[in-house]
């Protein structure tokens, strides 16, 4: 790792896995980050887009950011972070945030179009991202949005079960509060093990279980219960407020999932914590209305 000018810390040969899917606000500043090294995504998060991505142009950057949260699709071509290539920059509007957008930043290949195959496949990614935000914005209804959570996770890695847990009130325990591909019934983890799912919530880094027998009694029986051989426990998060974690779950045994698939997860994941608050918003205001003497 290194320091660049801004003061960000990033990998001395640029993005962490060649690509990077940022959430910026209204304010043209970070909001949200897909990354697998956490370091460098504690370090951009809340700086403005450009410093963020340490492009020269700063300023085209920025007017393009701008121009993204009115509306806009736009590709933008700024050289990489160290100066070491160019840093292709897909940017749009933000489905699932209203009034923020979303930017795809891809080292560029060497295909003619300068972005190569390696480019156009993380195109086609921000296509898909694009689809589960929108999605994921449709639904207003907490139960509406944590299905879709569900089934927005299945849609992009191919695994075949998929339960959302998160915390209860006391904080002590993780329930099971929606699930696509299966029945998880009213399951419960407890947070006081230091169980795969359990570190999950607590590093807010995702955790694969590779053999569902070496688990501990009480995550090996819910897998066995829901058929699953292999899992992998994303948390679902924003910044670094983790609302829980979702379980997606492969009836034949993995040692990992690919690499495009995690990528993907995590910017759902992202999607999903951003649609959970807002379910969470309108069920409130539902409840108000309810008891509201004006309105009920």
């Amino acid at each position: 790792m290194e320091n660049d000018s801004s003061g960000v810390q990033r990998p001395r040969l640029g993005l962490p896995g060649g690509v990077l899917v940022v959430g910026f606000d209204a304010s043209l500043n970070v909001s949200n980050i897909s990354a697998a090294d956490g370091d460098f995504a504690a370090g951009i998060l809340g700086k403005p887009l450009a410093t963020a991505l340490a492009v020269r142009d700063a300023q085209g950057l920025q007017r393009a950011a701008g121009d993204a949260l009115g509306g806009r699709q736009l590709t933008v071509r700024c050289v990489s972070p160290g100066g070491a290539g160019e840093l292709v920059i897909r940017l749009g509007p933000d489905p699932g945030m209203p009034g923020c957008g979303l930017a795809v930043a891809l080292e560029s290949g060497d295909g003619p179009d300068g972005v190569g195959e390696f480019g156009r496949s993380r195109a086609e990614e921000f296509e898909l991202i694009s689809i589960v935000a929108r999605e994921l914005a449709r639904n207003t209804h907490p139960d509406e949005v944590k299905m879709s959570v569900c089934e927005m996770a299945l849609s992009v890695c191919g695994a075949e079960r998929a339960v959302l847990f998160e915390p209860d009130e006391s904080g002590q325990v993780l329930r099971a509060t929606a699930a696509a591909g299966v029945e998880a019934g009213e399951a419960e983890l407890s947070m006081n093990e230091n169980s795969t799912p359990v570190m999950a919530v607590r590093t807010n880094t995702s955790r694969f279980t590779v053999d569902a027998g070496a688990e501990s009694a009480t995550i090996a029986r819910f897998l066995e219960n829901t058929g699953v051989a292999s899992a992998l426990w994303q948390p679902v998060a924003r910044g670094r407020t983790v609302r829980g974690v979702l379980m997606l779950g492969w009836r034949r045994p993995l040692e990992r999932i690919d690499d495009r698939s995690a990528r993907l997860l995590e910017v759902v994941s992202i999607e999903a914590a951003v649609a959970l608050d807002r379910g969470m918003a309108f069920g409130r205001l539902i409840s108000m209305a309810a008891t509201d003497p004006l309105t009920g």
